[in-house]
């Protein structure tokens, strides 16, 4: 059985999530995808964009190969942008599966 690639391009591994649950045994999976309302993507997408400029300056002392500058200028671009209307938006992914046999609930589980 191989196992989904959790950290290693592409990164659709959420996909390959519902296949790997009936290999492990579990029956009627479902995936399930939401995403934001504009007011909140935005709102969002703004957060997203801070916290990555933070993350910027927490490795500045580190300076992995100019990391922490090219990290800023990715946030300037991309805060230039949503002032154009482009939004950052991570979609949610839920899935939900049954273990044959069973509720989920024997034995504390």
């Amino acid at each position: 059985m191989s196992m989904p690639r959790w950290s290693t391009p592409p990164y659709d591994w959420m996909l390959d999530l519902l296949r790997f649950l009936v290999q492990v045994v579990f029956v009627e999976p479902m995936l399930e995808s939401y995403g934001e309302e504009l007011d909140i993507a935005r709102a969002f997408s703004s957060q997203k964009l801070m916290a990555k400029e933070k993350h910027a300056t927490g490795i500045a002392h580190r300076d992995e190969h100019g990391q922490p500058e090219r990290v800023r200028q990715l946030v300037r671009d991309a805060s230039q942008d949503s002032l154009h209307g482009a939004v950052l938006s991570v979609p949610k992914v839920v899935i939900v599966a049954r273990r044959p046999g069973g509720t989920g609930y024997e034995n504390g589980i």
